[in-house]
């Protein structure tokens, strides 16, 4: 009987090679389209509710993610705890434009340097930012359109240069 049993495989494991049966994948590369595609939406459209209620689901799955991580800068830390500092009503909307921002550069280039990863999600923030002022150009932020400064005067990535958190890769 154990004969038969070991006769039956191997005759099926050739026809598994043969069909080139696609690898498994893992749990989050399921859903690497679905990030990409939202970050793009939450891009042109933060202050869609609905689209926030789905990108807050897709930054949840990210963090949880045991096989997917992006590299983070202190230059974000840095901003963020600015941008917390200010109070500015969409900082909830920055974290997940830069969140998916990170995740989409792995996702789009199949890279994982911090300099390039930091780069894409600042702006990715920097297009939401844009988004937003172009809906409601009271909605202003100090260290929001500091960002934007730096980012139109063509030094952002001079200021993530000097990151040494994001350095590598560089």
């Amino acid at each position: 009987m154990k004969t038969g049993v070991l006769y039956a495989l191997l005759l099926l494991f050739p026809a598994a090679v043969a069909t080139g049966a696609p690898a498994q994948t893992t749990p989050s590369e399921a859903n690497y389209p679905v990030w990409a595609a939202l970050s793009h939406k939450l891009e042109a459209n933060p202050l869609d509710p609905q689209l926030n209620r789905d990108t807050e689901i897709a930054v949840q799955e990210i963090r949880a993610s045991a096989d997917f991580h992006t590299p983070l800068c202190n230059s974000f830390f840095t901003f963020f705890s600015r941008l917390s500092a200010t109070g500015y009503p969409y900082q909830a909307q920055v974290y997940r434009l830069y969140t998916l921002g990170s995740a989409t550069y792995r996702i789009e280039t199949g890279k994982t340097d911090p300099y390039g990863t930091n780069l894409y999600a600042f702006t990715s923030v920097l297009k939401g930012y844009s988004s937003i002022l172009a809906k409601n150009p009271a909605d202003r932020d100090k260290t929001m359109d500091d960002l934007l400064v730096t980012d139109l005067k063509g030094k952002l990535p001079d200021m993530l240069g000097k990151d040494s958190t994001c350095r590598a890769g560089r």
